[in-house]
């Protein structure tokens, strides 16, 4: 029996999760940002807690994404964002231009597909800084998706002080 290292499993996972082709109606639908990182902590998600997605396509080529979130751990202030993103294969362009706060995105990762609907996603920022990952259940991704996801970004780079995964939602947030 040949024993692969930690490198070819990851290789092997991120082979395993792309062999579909991308279908951006699997997108669609509430999330939860599990996680960003410090460099989107403080660019454009600065003090946001509880942050919850909603993505919703426009036509064929467009996509708008809703975040809202708790600003300074104060559940008396909710803060709302809508931007629109022209969709170009597998990548995300701000509408009207991209810049620090809305960096062109790359969809890196489509988790396993259940009931028509990706069950987590991957987003990158093209200057591979900002890294956004969103999750249709954070229990489930805890307990099936949290160690693949992790080992992804590793491959990917997103570690050291500015890149790595910091939690954008907390037990808290459910209650």
């Amino acid at each position: 029996m040949k024993i692969f290292n930690i490198g070819q499993i990851i290789i092997l996972i991120y082979g395993m999760s792309n062999t579909y082709s991308f279908h951006s109606d699997l997108m669609i639908g509430h999330w939860f940002q599990v996680w960003n990182n410090k460099y989107v902590q403080v660019t454009n998600e600065i003090d946001w807690n509880c942050v919850n997605v909603s993505i919703h396509q426009i036509n064929n080529s467009l996509i708008s994404i809703q975040k809202s979130a708790i600003l300074h751990d104060n559940p008396k202030i909710i803060i709302h964002t809508n931007n629109s993103y022209k969709l170009d294969n597998q990548e995300l362009y701000p509408l009207p231009i991209p810049s620090i706060i809305s960096p062109i995105l790359d969809i890196k990762i489509m988790g396993p597909i259940i009931e028509n609907k990706y069950q987590y996603l991957i987003l990158t920022g093209k200057d591979n800084m900002s890294m956004f990952t969103l999750t249709r259940d954070i229990n489930e991704f805890n307990e099936k998706y949290l160690h693949e996801v992790s080992n992804l970004l590793i491959s990917y780079d997103y570690t050291g002080y500015y890149k790595s995964p910091m939690s954008s939602y907390n037990n808290y947030c459910l209650y």
